[in-house]
C-alpha cells in the first residue's frame, strides 16, 4: 500500500492504461469520464479500478476533481479486492457505501444513453413525416432516404432488466440502513457487494458501450437525411417569415432548431457536431455564463475553439450559396448560435435586424462576414496577424521554419481560401475577443445574458458610424488626411505633394462587445491604404468617445508608420517625437508648474510609462473639452495637439478670441498662407499652358481653405 497524493486536474490513470493498481479515495473527489455523454464524480471511499480485470485497459479516464489524497494498492487478480477489503474492516462499509453509489451513477448514465437512443428514433422519424409535409409546402418531391426505414429501436441493455435495476437500486435507496445493519454485521458482506457490484459494472459497461455504438452510427446513417431536412425546414420557415413581413404582420414564425440548421449547412462531421452541441447545452444549463471559474473558462474556449472551426466551414459552403439560410447568416453577422441561448425576442430582433440591414453604400463599413467575401473576392488584401505579419511576411515565416516548401509559397500566395482562412483565424477571432470587452468572460456566441441595451439601440449601422467619424472630423479635420507625392507628366509637374482623405475600414465583428480598437494604420507598406478599424456588432459603450480613442491611437501610430526608425528622434520634430520629449523631459521644461509636472508624474506613473496612452488620454480631452473652450490640458500638450491635430475652421474662428489658443492660431495661419501663396503660384503656372488644374491640385486647394 502507497499514500499518494493527486492534485487538481492530475490524471491518475487515462484510458488505454494498463489495470494494474487499486486506489481507494481518502479525501477528496475524482471525476470518471468515458465520453462526453459519460463523466461521474465518485467520492471518499470509492474504489478506484475494481470495475475492470487486472491486466485489462482502463475504459475511464481517472482526474482529479479537486486535490485529493489516495490509498494505492497492487491489483493483480480479483482475489485483491478481497484481501484489500478484508485488511480494512474499520472502513469496509465506507468503501461498499461508495462504491454501490459509483455504480448506481453508471447505472443512471446508462438509462440516459438508452434514452437518447430511443428518444433520437422517435425523433428522426417525426422529423421525416414533417419534411414530406414540408416539402409539399413547397412544391417539391421528397427524396427517398432508404436508411429512415434501416432505423431500427435501440436495443435494451441487459443491465436495465427491471429486477436488476431496481436490485442495484436498492442498494441506494436503503444506504443508510445497509450501513449500520448489515455492511458492519460481517466483513462477508462488504467483500460480496464489491464482487458482485464489480461484475455488475462490467455489465453496465456493456450497456454504455452499447448505447453510445447506436448513437453514434445512427447519426451516421442519417447525417444525409438530417441535412436535406434543416435545408428544407429553414426554406420553409423562411417563406412563412417573410410572408408575415410581407403582409406588414410583426406576428413572426419563430426560429427553431437553429443550431441543427448551422451544423448541417457547415457539412461539420458527426463527432464535431455532437461534441459541439454538447457544450452548447452544457452553457446553456449554467445559471451564471460569466462565471470566472476555471470550470466554466475551460467551456467558453472550447466553445470558442469549434466555433471559428463551424464558422469556416459554413463561410466556404455560402460562398457559391446564392440562398444561406437566415440561421446561417445570422450565425455569420451576430454570432447566433441557438434560438434559446439567445432568448425568444433577442432571436426575433436579430431577424428583423438581418432582413433590414442596408450594405454601407461607401463600402467602409463591413460585417466581419463581408470582410471574409471581399477578401475571398480579392478586392481586398488580409490584415496583420497578432506578430504584425501580413499574409507575404506570414508565408515567408512559414517557408523560413520550414513548414512550406517554395512552390507552395508561391502558390499559397494567390489562394483566396487560404488568405480567408489566414483572416478569420486571425484578425476576427482575436478582434472579436478583443472588442468583446472582457478576456476572463469571452466566448464567441450570442447568448442573452450579455446583452446589456436594447438591441436596436446598439447595433452599429453604417449610417451611425458614418456620423460618429464625420462628428470628429469636424473638429479634428485632417485626421484622415495623408500627404501624397505625384508626378504628372501631362501638366508638367515633375513632383507634387497634395493631402488626401483616405478613410477607414470600419469592420464589425458578431458579438455583443464595449470595445473598439485600431487594428493597424496601413496594408504592409503603402501608406495611401485605409486603416483597418474593429467594433462589435452591437456596441455597449459610447460610440463617439469609443471612435475619439481610436483615432486618438491612429495619430500616434500613422505618425509612428511615416517616421519610421525617427518617430522618436526630437531632431526630426513629429507628433510622437514632440510628445515622448515633453513626457520624457517634463522635470526640465520651465513651461510647465510645479501642479502641472506632478500631474505629469501621476499620468507616466498610471500608464505605466506608456507614452502613447496618455496621448490618446490627452487628445481625448482635446477633442471633448478643449475644443469647446474647457481647458484641461498643460501649455505643452496644448501646443503639441494644436500643432499635428489642428481644429476645423469653425473651432479656430471661435477659439481665436480664446487667450490660450490666439497666439496658436496666428502662427497656424501665417504657416498656412505661405502654403497657400505656395499653391497658387504653381497654379498659376500650370494655367499659362493648360485651362484647367489636375484634380489634384484642385484637392489640395480646397484641403488648405478647411
Amino acid at each position: 500500500m502507497a499514500k499518494i497524493e493527486i492534485s487538481k486536474g492530475q490524471y491518475i490513470h487515462h484510458s488505454g492504461d494498463t489495470v494494474s493498481s487499486l486506489e481507494i479515495i481518502i479525501k477528496g473527489s475524482i471525476t470518471i469520464s468515458y465520453d462526453d455523454d459519460v463523466s461521474i464524480s465518485a467520492t471518499t471511499g470509492t474504489m478506484l479500478g475494481a470495475t475492470h480485470l487486472p491486466g485489462k485497459s482502463y475504459t475511464y479516464d481517472y482526474v482529479a476533481e479537486t486535490d485529493c489524497m489516495l490509498y494505492s494498492y497492487d491489483y493483480q487478480q480479483t482475489d485483491d479486492i478481497v484481501s484489500i477489503i478484508r485488511n480494512n474492516p474499520n472502513i469496509a462499509p465506507i468503501i461498499t457505501s461508495a462504491n454501490a453509489s459509483c455504480i448506481n451513477s453508471l447505472l443512471d448514465m446508462t438509462a440516459n444513453l438508452y434514452r437518447k437512443g430511443t428518444d433520437y428514433y422517435h425523433k428522426v422519424h417525426n422529423a421525416y413525416e414533417d419534411y414530406v409535409n414540408r416539402c409539399t409546402d413547397l412544391f417539391e418531391v421528397p427524396k427517398d432516404f432508404d436508411e429512415i426505414s434501416e432505423l431500427a429501436m435501440p436495443q435494451k441493455p441487459a443491465i436495465l432488466t427491471r429486477w436488476m435495476y431496481d436490485y442495484c437500486r436498492a442498494y441506494l435507496r436503503n444506504d443508510a440502513l445497509l450501513k449500520k445493519h448489515y455492511y458492519s454485521a460481517d466483513i462477508s458482506f462488504c467483500i460480496g457487494t464489491n464482487m458482485v457490484g464489480a461484475q455488475m459494472a462490467r455489465q453496465i459497461q456493456e450497456g454504455i458501450d452499447s448505447s453510445l455504438a447506436y448513437l453514434r452510427d445512427a447519426r451516421e446513417l442519417t447525417s444525409a437525411f438530417r441535412t436535406e431536412y434543416h435545408s428544407i425546414k429553414s426554406r420553409s420557415d423562411e417563406a412563412q417569415r417573410k410572408n408575415a413581413l410581407d403582409s406588414g404582420s410583426d406576428d413572426l414564425p419563430s426560429i427553431s432548431g437553429a443550431l441543427n440548421i448551422i451544423l448541417s449547412y457547415a457539412q461539420v462531421d458527426n463527432k464535431t457536431a455532437t461534441e459541439f452541441t454538447s457544450l452548447i447545452e452544457k452553457f446553456k444549463a449554467s445559471s451564471n455564463k460569466l462565471d470566472t471559474s476555471d470550470e466554466m473558462r475551460a467551456l467558453r474556449r472550447e466553445i470558442t475553439k469549434y466555433f471559428f472551426e463551424i464558422y469556416e466551414l459554413a463561410f466556404f459552403a455560402s460562398i457559391e450559396d446564392d440562398d444561406v439560410p437566415s440561421e446561417v447568416m445570422m450565425f455569420f453577422y451576430f454570432g447566433f448560435i441557438d434560438e434559446e441561448l439567445a432568448g425568444e425576442e433577442n432571436t426575433t430582433m436579430l431577424y428583423k435586424l438581418l432582413v433590414t440591414s442596408k450594405r454601407d453604400s461607401m463600402c467602409k463599413v463591413l460585417p466581419a462576414y463581408e470582410w471574409l467575401t471581399m477578401i475571398y473576392e480579392e478586392e481586398v488584401e488580409p490584415s496583420k496577424n497578432e506578430f504584425d505579419q501580413d499574409w507575404p511576411a506570414y508565408l515567408n515565416e512559414q517557408y523560413r521554419s520550414g513548414n512550406i516548401d517554395e512552390d507552395e509559397m508561391e502558390d499559397f500566395l494567390e489562394d483566396s481560401s487560404r488568405k480567408v482562412s489566414f483572416e478569420l483565424n486571425n484578425l476576427v477571432s482575436l478582434a472579436n475577443k478583443i472588442t468583446y470587452g472582457s478576456i476572463l468572460t469571452y466566448v464567441p456566441v450570442f447568448f442573452k445574458e450579455a446583452v446589456l441595451r436594447p438591441l436596436g439601440s446598439c447595433h452599429m449601422t453604417p449610417h451611425k458610424i458614418h456620423s460618429a467619424i464625420d462628428e470628429l472630423k469636424k473638429i479634428d479635420y485632417s485626421i484622415f488626411y495623408r500627404t501624397t507625392m505625384i508626378s504628372n507628366q501631362d501638366y508638367d509637374l515633375a513632383r507634387f505633394m497634395y493631402d488626401e482623405e483616405i478613410l477607414p475600414y470600419v469592420i464589425l465583428m458578431p458579438n455583443v462587445g464595449s470595445n473598439g480598437s485600431l487594428w493597424q494604420e496601413i496594408e504592409g507598406r503603402k501608406r495611401s491604404t485605409p486603416a483597418r478599424i474593429i467594433l462589435s456588432m452591437f456596441h455597449t459603450g459610447d460610440l463617439n468617445n469609443t471612435i475619439t480613442k481610436i483615432c486618438g491611437d491612429y495619430h500616434w501610430e500613422m505618425c509612428k508608420r511615416i517616421q519610421g526608425v525617427h518617430w522618436n528622434d526630437i531632431t526630426d520634430p513629429s507628433l510622437t517625437a514632440e510628445y515622448c520629449n515633453y513626457l520624457q523631459f517634463y522635470r526640465k521644461n520651465r513651461s510647465l508648474t510645479s501642479d502641472v509636472k506632478e500631474k505629469v508624474k501621476n499620468a507616466l506613473a498610471k500608464n505605466k510609462n506608456n507614452y502613447k496612452n496618455i496621448f490618446i488620454s490627452d487628445y481625448m480631452l482635446y477633442i471633448k473639452n478643449e475644443s469647446q473652450g474647457q481647458p484641461r490640458l498643460n501649455r505643452v500638450s496644448r501646443e503639441i495637439m494644436f500643432k499635428y491635430c489642428t481644429f476645423s475652421k469653425e473651432y479656430r474662428d471661435s477659439l481665436a478670441v480664446n487667450p490660450q489658443y490666439q497666439s496658436l492660431i496666428e502662427h497656424w495661419r501665417s504657416k498656412q498662407a505661405s502654403k497657400i501663396h505656395a499653391l497658387e503660384m504653381i497654379e498659376n503656372k500650370i494655367l499659362k499652358n493648360y485651362d484647367e488644374l489636375p484634380e489634384e491640385v484642385e484637392s489640395q486647394k480646397e484641403f488648405l481653405h478647411l
